[in-house]
């Protein structure tokens, strides 16, 4: 779910192929992501339009694929 505020990201089954890289993830980037009560993470940055918001997706997702491996 992409918004004017950022991206939240919500895992099938509440799982991740490799936790220990995510999290390393998020504790490098805490200013900007934010791991949930729930799970899900929260990618911070202002998204003005629907190309901003396009972007933002497709970073967050190839990121995401990257730390999978």
């Amino acid at each position: 779910d992409v918004g004017p505020k950022g991206a939240a990201i919500f895992f099938r089954n509440q799982s991740f192929a490799n936790p220990e890289k995510l999290i390393a993830y998020v504790t490098e980037h805490q200013e900007r992501v934010k791991i949930r009560p729930d799970q899900s993470l929260v990618f911070r940055a202002k998204c003005d339009d629907a190309d901003d918001r396009l972007r933002l997706a497709s970073a967050v997702a190839g990121r995401l694929a990257e730390l999978a491996l």
